[in-house]
């Protein structure tokens, strides 16, 4: 190439400013210092995502929970702490699950203090039922989680674009291929949960649920895990793919973890869908004492945001422990596909789901 001709990289800069010598650079052995910055980036927000804001708004944003704090959390922490599955730091040797505590647990900076207490006043109460107005609050707040995180991911493009300092050409052009395909899976995904979120703030703003449905597990206590998140779930029950990584269209859903009346409830919900209405049916369908662990198994192959009770997960054998370092794993994409349900990942908790809710939509807006 000539010096001043665009670099073939796609940079936008010229060949002698970009790659040139890239060959000759220091070889980057780890990437610390440019994860660093994104896991700073993730803590850092300016974005309200209430439905009226930036109107209205009061004060800076906060770190918001995404699991009640004084609620699932509380109830799996030992001495105010839970394990937690969120990478922390750009220590590659990072050992997880860590401890972390019950104020960084479940937290982003997705609203104002003003919206957030008033947003979501509804579902920080002791609920004895999950409504369908409630589902659509924990769909919400789910969706501006995973927004905020994707959104923030898109810089991981170039935590891979530096990796090819130092190398060969031949490994340039296939490390700087991975990040712009990153990107590109990265930035369609917040296109997706952009036109998610606006959905759900019409519906929020409207009260209008006629296209907002939720399945309800209720069980016999407290179980030891506490998960939120906002997900397009890639295998169903059968470990049969139901999407793909680069589909079009694709569809969402909500997985979130609550307390109604002292016991541990998970709540699925998700706006119109025959593929999710079909998977969470599916898990309805499975036994009661399994169903616990299915949810556990489902939260930790589909997201990070996903605490346990150390208690618990300390009483495990190396076995089962290895089970869900696996199944945490699983979320990775990789060259082999593995299976996501095993039968020894449906014995991991012990506990019963005692009651299955549907919710139905009100006749007129509540």
């Amino acid at each position: 190439m000539k010096p001043n001709e665009p670099c073939w990289c796609g940079s936008g800069l010229k060949w002698k400013k970009c790659h040139r010598l890239r060959e000759d650079e220091a070889l980057v052995r780890h990437v610390g210092q440019p994860l660093s910055r994104l896991l700073k980036a993730f803590k850092s927000g300016r974005v309200c995502y209430h439905p009226d804001a930036p109107r209205d708004c009061h004060g800076p944003v906060i770190s918001s929970h995404t699991v009640q704090r004084a609620g699932h959390l509380k109830a799996i922490a030992r001495d105010g702490h839970v394990l937690s599955f969120r990478t922390a730091s750009a220590n590659e040797h990072e050992k997880l699950p860590r401890l972390m505590g019950l104020r960084d647990a479940s937290t982003f900076p997705g609203f104002c203090a003003k919206h957030d207490n008033s947003l979501f006043e509804l579902i920080e109460r002791r609920l004895s039922k999950v409504e369908v107005h409630h589902a659509l609050l924990m769909l919400y707040r789910n969706v501006a989680y995973e927004l905020h995180q994707k959104r923030v991911s898109v810089g991981g493009a170039a935590i891979i674009s530096a990796l090819d300092a130092g190398r060969p050409l031949h490994h340039q052009r296939f490390v700087q291929q991975l990040s712009a395909e990153f990107s590109h899976g990265a930035t369609i995904a917040v296109e997706e949960l952009e036109e998610e979120l606006s959905k759900a703030a019409f519906a929020i703003k409207e009260g209008l649920y006629h296209n907002i449905h939720s399945i309800t597990f209720v069980f016999d206590g407290i179980i030891p895990f506490s998960a939120s998140f906002y997900v397009a779930p890639y295998v169903n029950t059968a470990n049969q793919e139901i999407q793909g990584w680069y589909d079009r269209d694709i569809e969402y859903l909500s997985f979130y973890s609550s307390i109604l009346g002292g016991r541990s409830a998970i709540t699925l919900s998700w706006i119109d869908s025959d593929l999710v209405s079909k998977l969470a049916r599916d898990m309805a369908a499975a036994g009661p004492g399994e169903i616990a662990s299915l949810m556990f198994t489902f939260a930790l192959g589909n997201s990070e945001n996903v605490f346990v009770d150390p208690r618990w997960y300390e009483s495990l054998g190396q076995r089962d422990r290895d089970e869900i370092d696996e199944v945490f794993s699983f979320q990775l994409p990789g060259e082999v596909p593995k299976p996501l349900f095993t039968p020894r990942r449906m014995n991991l908790i012990t506990a019963q789901c005692e009651h299955i809710a549907v919710s139905a939509a009100p006749a007129s807006p509540v």
